[in-house]
């Protein structure tokens, strides 16, 4: 059985590489619209 900070840790984890590729993602999709419009 984990103990309740590893299981935090985790979460905190997937939750920091959800949103760095969310962001990612993002700025990706902004610079295509940009280089597109010019």
């Amino acid at each position: 059985m984990k103990t309740l900070g590893i299981d935090a840790g985790e979460f905190t984890n997937n939750y920091n590489t959800a949103d760095i590729f969310k962001l990612t993602l993002s700025n990706f999709n902004y610079f295509l619209r940009f280089f597109l419009s010019k």
